[in-house]
Protein backbone atom coordinates (compact mmCIF):
# COMPACT_ATOMS: atom_id res chain seq x y z
CA UNK A 1 0.00 0.00 0.00
CA UNK A 2 1.20 3.56 -1.13
CA UNK A 3 2.67 5.02 2.33
CA UNK A 4 0.72 8.23 1.78
CA UNK A 5 -2.66 6.61 1.19
CA UNK A 6 -2.02 4.32 4.99
CA UNK A 7 -1.20 7.93 6.29
CA UNK A 8 -4.52 9.93 4.77
CA UNK A 9 -6.61 6.38 5.82
CA UNK A 10 -4.94 6.80 9.40
CA UNK A 11 -5.75 10.21 9.63
CA UNK A 12 -9.46 10.20 7.91
CA UNK A 13 -9.92 7.13 10.76
CA UNK A 14 -8.66 9.73 14.14
CA UNK A 15 -10.76 12.16 12.47
CA UNK A 16 -13.77 10.37 12.40
CA UNK A 17 -13.22 9.08 15.95
CA UNK A 18 -13.06 12.57 17.16
CA UNK A 19 -15.81 13.83 14.74
CA UNK A 20 -17.73 10.65 16.53
CA UNK A 21 -17.04 11.54 20.22
CA UNK A 22 -17.84 15.43 19.79
CA UNK A 23 -14.17 16.77 20.23
CA UNK A 24 -14.74 18.27 16.66
CA UNK A 25 -17.57 21.10 16.81
CA UNK A 26 -20.34 20.44 13.26
CA UNK A 27 -22.75 22.86 14.13
CA UNK A 28 -22.74 26.38 14.61
CA UNK A 29 -26.04 27.82 15.86
CA UNK A 30 -27.92 25.05 14.60
CA UNK A 31 -26.20 25.25 11.42
CA UNK A 32 -24.32 22.64 9.91
CA UNK A 33 -20.87 23.40 8.72
CA UNK A 34 -17.39 22.47 7.47
CA UNK A 35 -14.81 22.55 10.32
CA UNK A 36 -12.02 21.65 8.37
CA UNK A 37 -12.80 24.84 5.94
CA UNK A 38 -15.67 27.27 7.61
CA UNK A 39 -18.00 26.20 4.98
CA UNK A 40 -21.94 26.63 5.56
CA UNK A 41 -23.88 25.64 2.83
CA UNK A 42 -27.54 26.65 3.72
CA UNK A 43 -28.43 24.49 5.74
CA UNK A 44 -28.25 21.98 2.95
CA UNK A 45 -26.96 18.36 4.44
CA UNK A 46 -26.36 16.98 0.81
CA UNK A 47 -24.61 20.08 -0.80
CA UNK A 48 -22.10 19.71 2.71
CA UNK A 49 -21.61 15.37 2.16
CA UNK A 50 -20.89 16.74 -1.68
CA UNK A 51 -18.10 19.20 -0.53
CA UNK A 52 -16.41 17.05 2.27
CA UNK A 53 -16.57 14.22 -0.38
CA UNK A 54 -15.42 16.10 -3.00
CA UNK A 55 -12.52 17.24 -1.84
CA UNK A 56 -11.92 14.15 0.21
CA UNK A 57 -11.73 12.41 -3.15
CA UNK A 58 -9.79 15.03 -5.14
CA UNK A 59 -7.11 14.13 -7.22
CA UNK A 60 -5.32 17.81 -8.08
CA UNK A 61 -2.93 18.99 -6.04
CA UNK A 62 -4.80 21.79 -5.04
CA UNK A 63 -5.29 20.49 -1.54
CA UNK A 64 -2.80 18.80 1.32
CA UNK A 65 -3.29 14.81 2.07
CA UNK A 66 -4.47 16.25 5.33
CA UNK A 67 -6.74 17.95 4.16
CA UNK A 68 -8.05 15.65 1.84
CA UNK A 69 -8.06 12.70 4.86
CA UNK A 70 -10.11 15.36 7.12
CA UNK A 71 -12.80 15.89 4.39
CA UNK A 72 -13.23 12.42 3.75
CA UNK A 73 -13.72 11.43 7.33
CA UNK A 74 -16.27 14.33 7.34
CA UNK A 75 -17.88 13.21 4.56
CA UNK A 76 -18.52 9.35 5.78
CA UNK A 77 -19.54 11.16 9.15
CA UNK A 78 -21.96 13.57 7.25
CA UNK A 79 -23.21 10.43 5.58
CA UNK A 80 -23.45 7.32 7.83
CA UNK A 81 -24.58 9.31 11.36
CA UNK A 82 -25.75 13.07 10.57
CA UNK A 83 -28.09 12.27 7.17
CA UNK A 84 -29.45 9.18 9.16
CA UNK A 85 -30.44 10.52 12.30
CA UNK A 86 -28.06 9.32 14.85
CA UNK A 87 -26.21 12.90 15.72
CA UNK A 88 -29.21 15.45 15.12
CA UNK A 89 -28.51 18.70 13.63
CA UNK A 90 -30.33 21.11 15.87
CA UNK A 91 -29.49 19.48 18.91
CA UNK A 92 -27.32 21.09 21.58
CA UNK A 93 -23.56 20.27 20.78
CA UNK A 94 -22.07 17.20 23.09
CA UNK A 95 -18.46 16.65 23.94
CA UNK A 96 -15.96 19.12 25.46
CA UNK A 97 -16.96 22.19 23.63
CA UNK A 98 -20.63 21.70 25.09
CA UNK A 99 -21.80 24.13 27.45
CA UNK A 100 -21.93 23.11 31.02
CA UNK A 101 -24.83 22.95 33.15
CA UNK A 102 -26.33 26.24 34.20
Amino acid sequence: MDDNKERRDQKSRYVLKRLKGGEIRFRKRGELFCPFCGKILQKDIRSLIQHATGVGLSTSGKHRPATKAKHAAYGLFLQNYVLPGLFPVNAPAAGPHAPGPV
